[in-house]
């Protein structure tokens, strides 16, 4: 609802104002009237209205000195120029040319007294719809607004990311290009790459704790999530890295781990700061009392030398898990962890990057046998989150477990296929004159290969199984009493059943009357 204040020095003129405005059909509200400038001005900053319905000639100060003390106030925050309360003046014939050179403090109409209805609901109207326009106006420009800060935070991110990614090493680009093309302000100074690792999911709450530090000491700064790792690039000057510093170590503790690289000077070198702070990081497993970690203190995180997991490495891997053996596989993995752990900090710092790279090849293989994502069959250990080394050695260790677990339960399964669909055919042909080389077919292998296969999983060959499912449902048969020995004989796949009675004694012990016999 749109808000008026009435403001006459003659309380019938309020009061008639009042009763004149049909103030739900123009969807506005009267919140009062003031009779004098001083009050008029005090309800017009406690109240807020939209519109202010006043008399010129007022006890304390008159309208017109009403309207420009507000105008003065609104200058710091008006938009476009405007006042953000529309004045309406309303004066008596004499006044007029007086009146009239209100509109230089932006007075919207004026109204002659006697006040007539017709006019005052005609001028409000207008009013009305310019306090429309003008909020349409500043929602639409809001929006844009909003959009506009939104490409340049999707921008700034991005470039933060390339960084992460180290998708911008064979693209150099000076400080200005990234200052213009990704709007940042860099300016000369230091550069220093920074994680936080929060122990909860609520990574992303912890940036609010950090960003206070980051407004008073930097010139610029950006940061992503990944996962529960937030991950940013600083830059400011060289008089303030100390305390800077300073107040980030004591911002580090359990909850949430803080690393650093070493600072850099030129903007080339973000992309590696990025990830030396990223590898820093990663040695928290071997620093489990250590809250604030700093690339200075350990030797060779930019190491780049041969993949950890070669390809010598990775086909011993792959044979270890064409095993199907998990522990022994999970024992291979930690006996490969604990190897490369011993070779220093550099390799201790690619740690998780190595365990990645080894899940990536069992769930590789996973695939090829399930031919379906492995991800949506079992539950994550946490390794990532483990407190200290040995934590995360031994949760990586029942992961491997776990898939390569799974592996062998659907090769089985894969393997078992054949001779479960073998079965669903002679459970729905026994009746008929099957063979085996018919069956075979149906499961698209080999009569040989077929029936070894067969064997090894029922432990008994075609010809017995078929005959132990006809005996089976001649049993059911015999049990109603409703139809004679011939009979069951035809309807389970004898031709002969004479021959059946032979089978059938055999198997049972008794022949088939005097099975009926018994369980009639």
């Amino acid at each position: 609802m749109i808000r008026v204040l009435i403001v006459d020095d003659e309380i019938a003129v309020c009061r008639l104002i009042e009763y004149l405005v049909p103030w739900e059909q123009l969807e506005m509200t009267s919140v009062g009237y003031a009779n004098n400038g001083p009050e008029a001005y005090r309800q017009i900053r406690e109240k807020q209205p939209d519109i202010v319905l006043t008399d010129i000639r007022m006890p304390g100060f008159d309208g017109l000195e009403l309207i420009e003390k507000i105008r003065e106030e609104e200058k710091t925050t008006a938009e476009n120029g405007e006042g953000r309360v529309l004045f309406v003046l309303i004066s008596g014939y004499r006044e007029f040319e007086f009146a009239k050179q209100a509109i230089r403090f932006g007075v919207e109409e004026y109204l002659l007294k006697p006040i007539q209805k017709e006019e005052l609901i005609k001028v409000l109207e207008q009013a009305r719809e310019k306090i429309r326009r003008r909020q349409d106006q500043g929602k639409e420009e809001k929006a844009k607004s909003q959009t506009m800060r939104s490409l340049q935070e999707n921008l700034r991110k991005s470039w933060i990311l390339e960084l992460v990614e180290n998708l911008l090493a064979a693209v150099p680009m000076s400080r200005e290009e990234v200052n213009h093309k990704y709007c940042f302000e860099f300016q000369d100074g230091s550069y220093c790459g920074m994680v936080i690792r929060s122990s909860h999911s609520d990574a992303a709450e912890k940036i609010d704790a950090v960003t206070e530090i980051l407004d008073a000491y930097c010139y610029e700064y950006e940061w992503i999530q990944r996962e529960r790792e937030i991950r940013l690039l600083l830059n400011y000057g060289e008089e303030r890295s100390g305390e800077l510093w300073k107040r980030m170590t004591l911002l580090a503790g359990p909850g949430m781990r803080i690393a650093r690289s070493r600072e850099r000077k030129a903007m080339d070198d973000c992309a590696a700061a990025m990830r030396e702070a990223k590898r820093a990081m990663n040695m928290r497993w071997w620093k489990k009392d250590v809250f604030f970690l700093s690339a200075e203190n350990f030797v060779g995180l930019l190491s780049e030398e041969a993949p950890v997991l070669n390809h010598e490495r990775r086909e011993q891997f792959l044979r270890q898990i064409e095993t199907m053996d998990a522990a022994k596989t999970a024992s291979w993995c930690s006996d490969f962890l604990e190897e490369t752990a011993a070779r220093g900090d550099a390799f201790r710092a690619r740690m998780p990057l190595t365990m990645q790279e080894l899940e990536t090849a069992v769930q590789e293989v996973i695939t090829e046998i399930t031919k379906e994502d492995p991800e949506s069959r079992r539950a994550r250990t946490g390794w990532q989150d483990a407190s200290d080394w040995q934590e995360a050695k031994f949760l990586f260790r029942k992961e491997m477990e776990s898939w390569v677990g799974l592996a062998s339960e659907s090769r089985q399964v894969q393997k078992n296929f054949p001779i479960r669909a073998a079965a669903a055919y002679i459970q729905e042909h026994f009746t008929e004159k099957i063979t085996l080389e018919q069956t075979a077919e149906q499961v698209h292998l080999s009569p040989v290969y077929f029936s070894g296969l067969f064997k090894k999983e029922t432990c008994m060959n075609f010809s017995e199984y078929l005959t132990q499912v006809r005996v089976q449902e001649a049993k059911r048969l015999l049990k109603q009493g409703t139809v004679n020995v011939s009979e069951v004989a035809e309807r389970v796949g004898y031709s002969d059943a004479r021959h059946f009675s032979k089978t059938f004694q055999r198997l049972v012990g008794i022949t088939p009357k005097e099975y009926r016999k018994l369980h009639s």
